[in-house]
Order: C-alpha cells, then sequence, then structure tokens
C-alpha cells in the first residue's frame, strides 16, 4: 500500500545565528544591487559627457533626463526605496537620524522584530516548497 505525505524527508530548523546569517546575506545583496545599478547609471552619465564634452555643453533637456534618471535610482534603491520594501517589506530606519537612547533600543527591538518577519517569510517560504514523498508499506 502507497501512502503519500506532505512531510519533508530533514526537519532542519535554523538557529538564530543561521536566520541573522541569512538575513545579513540579504541585505548585503541588496546593497550589493544597488552599487551596481548606480555604476550602471553613472556609466550611462559618463558616456553623455564624454558625447558632449563636458556637462556644461549638455543641452538642457537631457540634463533633465539625467536628474530623472538619478531621482529615479533614488526612489528605488535608496533607504525605505521601492527596491528594499519589495524585497523585505519593511522599512528600515536611516542611520543618519540620531536617536535618543530609548529610541535607539525601541529601534533595535524594531529592527529585531522585523529581521524576525523576514526570517519567519522565508521559513514560510521553504515550507510551501517542501517535496511530497511516497511511503512504502512491506
Amino acid at each position: 500500500m502507497e501512502k503519500e505525505t506532505n512531510e519533508t524527508t530533514t526537519t532542519w530548523t535554523p538557529t538564530e545565528a543561521d536566520m541573522n546569517n541569512m538575513h545579513q546575506e540579504a541585505w548585503l545583496n541588496f546593497h550589493a544591487d544597488a552599487q551596481e545599478a548606480q555604476q550602471d547609471l553613472n556609466r550611462r552619465y559618463a558616456k553623455m559627457v564624454n558625447a558632449f564634452g563636458s556637462y556644461k555643453k549638455m543641452p538642457d533637456a537631457i540634463k533633465e533626463i539625467v536628474k530623472q534618471d538619478y531621482a529615479a535610482h533614488k526612489a528605488k534603491w535608496s533607504e525605505n526605496g521601492e527596491e528594499q520594501q519589495k524585497r523585505f517589506g519593511i522599512a528600515e530606519p536611516t542611520p543618519a537620524v540620531k536617536l535618543t537612547e530609548t529610541a535607539e533600543q525601541m529601534s533595535k527591538q524594531e529592527q529585531t522584530g522585523h529581521r524576525q518577519a523576514f526570517l519567519q517569510k522565508i521559513q514560510d517560504q521553504r515550507q510551501q516548497q517542501s517535496n511530497c514523498n511516497i511511503e512504502y508499506e512491506v
């Protein structure tokens, strides 16, 4: 008799250190992608400057396009930007803000909560991708 189950073959659960590493790796990947997008934008800008000789010689319309490109990049890749919201689903506090001690403690608690939410999201995705196993009875 064959019986299908949705149980996974391994019951590995990540430790807190593993979860912190996964979150840190995702955060580093986000910043690497943002930097790569910035370099791509800078290369396009440098080509335009080379074509016209200097920024001052560029037509105003092209200068506006360059400004719009940088503004779009900032909206997408900056802290609390579209890409961060898409990947993490949370808004990380900006480091430039000076916080009081109680606010810093609350900020750390919020970050821990955001990290836990992110890791729970990853675990939920793993559970959804579980394999179906077939058990045989002899």
